[in-house]
């Protein structure tokens, strides 16, 4: 059958095709570029109705663009499900979804009450949460960070050990403007009053500006002192009562390579565009679009509300 089809009756379609017992309604193939090109200038171009099946299948069989949806203004792809998957997207060696913006918006926008994003590890446990219903992100499982991490705060909470059906435990995270690191331990004084302490072997590769303290434990022991600094990893405590049980603890400054080509920028100047604003604005009395992160992730108009 070959012609061009068209209609101008409001609701009746230029082309009407029904498949019964399993067949397509329609079926079409090119060895060209184009297999089917729909264009409508005020309603939909092409929908896709099935009961069980797919409703609408694009396939590529070379290198080629399997579905090309596309809008200048409107929506390109609509997909909506009452109780399945609206869009399954997979791929065996490449990219499942790929989302790009060639403005300054959004490549990938989820929205949801539970979570507007939220990826699995079918390999484990894994997962994550992004704008959860509780918080930024939620992160099941470990996390590793190659890079730095900038927090405003920040702690453990665990199930409370004494309520653990009842309550939370909560601690915060030791700060510092300096890369510290922390060791501590307890040695028993030697007849002579001395004890020596022996770290890591990697201890003097990692830590540097080192910072000592000594506390005796059931009794006083003024000369109680360093007697030899960290040398070949280890150092030596005197002054103490024989037998004296003595609790000790370093603190080094990290050094490795990492640190040192990465160290903490204490004080820094907020750049042009985000002087007068700030990381928590409702906390210095100014109002939410002053934050920080609107400045680095603006809303374009019409998109999500905070």
């Amino acid at each position: 059958m070959q012609g061009t089809f068209s209609s101008n009756v409001a609701n009746v379609p230029a082309v009407a095709a029904t498949g019964t017992n399993s067949a397509e309604a329609i079926k079409a193939t090119s060895d060209g570029v184009t297999v089917i090109e729909a264009v409508s200038d005020a309603s939909t171009a092409l929908l896709g109705g099935t009961t069980s099946g797919i409703g609408v299948a694009g396939n590529s069989l070379g290198r080629g663009i399997g579905v090309l949806a596309r809008s200048d203004s409107g929506t390109a792809v609509n997909a909506t499900s009452g109780s399945g998957v609206a869009v399954l997207a997979q791929s065996t060696s490449n990219f499942a979804v790929r989302g790009e913006c060639q403005g300054y918006s959004f490549g990938v926008v989820g929205v949801a009450p539970n979570a507007g994003v939220a990826a699995f590890n079918p390999n484990n446990e894994h997962a994550a949460y992004l704008a959860s219903d509780c918080c930024a992100a939620w992160l099941t499982g470990s996390v590793m960070i190659t890079g730095s991490l900038s927090k405003g705060g920040g702690g453990f909470k665990i199930d409370h050990p004494l309520d653990p059906a009842g309550k939370f435990l909560a601690h915060s995270f030791v700060e510092s403007p300096d890369m510290k690191n922390f060791y501590d331990g307890v040695i028993t004084a030697d007849a002579n009053g001395e004890a020596v302490v022996d770290l890591p072997n990697w201890f003097s590769a990692v830590n540097g500006e080192l910072r000592y303290q000594l506390t005796p434990v059931g009794g006083a022991a003024p000369e109680l002192h360093i007697k030899r600094e960290i040398q070949g990893n280890r150092f030596v405590v005197a002054g103490a009562q024989a037998g004296m049980k003595i609790c000790w603890q370093v603190t080094g400054t990290r050094r490795d390579p990492w640190a040192t080509a990465n160290r903490i920028i204490v004080e820094e100047d907020k750049k042009a565009d985000e002087r007068d604003c700030y990381l928590h604005p409702e906390l210095h009395g100014a109002a939410l679009h002053k934050s920080i992160g609107s400045v680095r992730h603006p809303r374009p108009a019409g998109a999500l509300k905070p």
